[in-house]
């Protein structure tokens, strides 16, 4: 049986005393999915999208913040960026596994 997490205080958490919070799933889960359109993101990219597409799917995101949230999702592996070389570099952007999980993590936050 696993002992009750010293920083969250989720049994399944796992996070050892002595630990950093920031070694928490859970606060991990919640600093990657609360940057402010995180989750916009990812449900957008239910379905694979170039940038030109996000960018017109989501009016209300400067260009600047949706590349740095482009990069965070990629760095935390919950998108995939397809890089194609042509004439000119496309990059095509879709879920991983892990933000497929993540969406049904989201759906379940709506609901509650």
């Amino acid at each position: 049986m696993k002992k009750q997490c010293m920083v969250c205080r989720v049994k399944s958490c796992g996070l050892e005393e002595g630990q950093s919070i920031k070694d928490c799933p859970i606060n991990k889960f919640l600093h990657i999915l609360g940057g402010k359109r995180s989750m916009i993101v990812l449900l957008v990219l239910e379905k694979p999208h170039r940038f030109g597409e996000l960018k017109r799917s989501i009016p209300d995101i400067s260009e600047k913040m949706l590349i740095t949230t482009l990069h965070s999702l990629e760095n935390t592996q919950l998108i995939h960026a397809q890089r194609t070389l042509g004439k000119e570099l496309k990059t095509t952007y879709s879920l991983t596994e892990k933000g497929q999980r993540a969406i049904i993590l989201a759906d379940g936050i709506a609901e509650f």
